[in-house]
């Protein structure tokens, strides 16, 4: 009975990422945050843009965060509902989203602690970002069974490491390592957008098929 409930839900949450449009989404979020660091890497420190440009991280990030994620739920409703349904997930409750939101806070404090201390160098950022996404892919993967997502943890790990061994830190490495990732993910929800595409239907395309 547990074994069955498991599948179920394993297939249940296999079914968000059916169709790719929340990779697509991610690496379009990743793209957009290494353009924010490449003008950060560019600007010269001091100017009037560049702390405007550091004060509007949040802003500029939950912007686009929002956008993406109204884009996606619009493109499922023309794509992926009509084609294989509806699934109502529950909602999280609020302590579970502050705590996702805390968490997320507090790994960025940390890191940012990190490097102010000095207690690793600036050059191991690319590295210790790959490994964090890694272990969250890893998370993901064995949450839905898809395989495609610890993949992904792989290539941004080697990523990562690669930077860190070319010295390349600080915001212009983090650039190209979300650079990267963002191509990654978009390669990813590009290849299973189309492949789901090509086995499912809309109800009015099977009766033309017909």
């Amino acid at each position: 009975m547990k074994d069955d409930l498991k599948k179920i839900q394993t297939r249940t949450t296999q079914y968000w990422f059916s169709d790719g449009l929340y990779e697509l989404a991610f690496g379009a979020l990743c793209l957009v945050l290494a353009l924010y660091l490449l003008a950060q890497a560019l600007l010269p420190k001091g100017t009037l843009l560049y702390s405007i440009l550091v004060i509007s991280f949040v802003l500029v990030m939950l912007g686009s965060g929002f956008l993406l994620t109204r884009l996606m739920n619009v493109f499922k409703a023309r794509l992926t509902y009509p084609r294989t349904g509806y699934i109502a997930y529950p909602s999280k409750p609020r302590r579970t989203r502050w705590i996702s939101v805390l968490l997320g806070m507090c790994i960025g404090a940390l890191m940012g602690f990190v490097v102010v201390r000095n207690l690793i160098s600036i050059s191991l950022l690319p590295l210790v970002t790959g490994l964090v996404f890694a272990f969250v892919m890893l998370l993901v993967g064995l949450r839905t069974g898809l395989l495609r997502f610890p993949l992904i943890g792989f290539i941004a790990l080697v990523i990562g490491g690669a930077l860190s061994l070319a010295g390349i830190g600080d915001s212009l490495g983090l650039s190209i390592f979300y650079g990267s990732l963002g191509l990654t993910f978009a390669l990813s929800g590009a290849c299973t957008l189309r492949s789901y595409l090509h086995s499912t239907a809309t109800p009015q395309e099977s009766s033309n098929g017909e």
